[in-house]
């Protein structure tokens, strides 16, 4: 089973990738896992945390663009199962907001961070 920490470090990776990468809602008005384009990162279609999703293999277990805009939380409790410590949870909603608020995945890590450092894994 995925872990909160696997996911965050993936996502740390991802921002270290691809700083200036911007996740484009286009005409969405929430962020979706497996939709959107991504200017000024990896070639895939999907917000931080569908890539996330894609680079564990678990992108399968998220919910699609007909479920419509989720937020990271509904995912980890209804999609994914993943018991994630209130800090965790503090940050991975921060990162989306962020995210979401057409930042750089390298600004939304910085903002998530700021507000509440969570350690990742090795």
């Amino acid at each position: 089973m995925t872990t909160a920490v696997e996911i965050i470090t993936v996502v740390r990776k991802l921002a270290d990738d691809w700083p200036d990468a911007v996740y484009d809602l286009g005409e969405l008005t929430a962020c979706m896992y497996d939709t959107g384009s991504i200017d000024n990162g990896p070639d895939a279609d999907g917000c931080i945390f569908g890539q996330a999703g894609r680079v564990l293999g678990i992108l399968d277990q998220f919910p699609d663009a007909d479920a419509g805009g989720m937020g990271i939380l509904t995912v980890f409790d209804d999609y994914l199962e993943i018991a994630a410590s209130k800090d965790e949870r503090k940050w991975v909603v921060a990162v989306q907001n962020a995210q979401d608020d057409h930042q750089t995945w390298r600004q939304a890590v910085a903002k998530a961070d700021r507000l509440v450092p969570v350690q990742q894994g090795d």
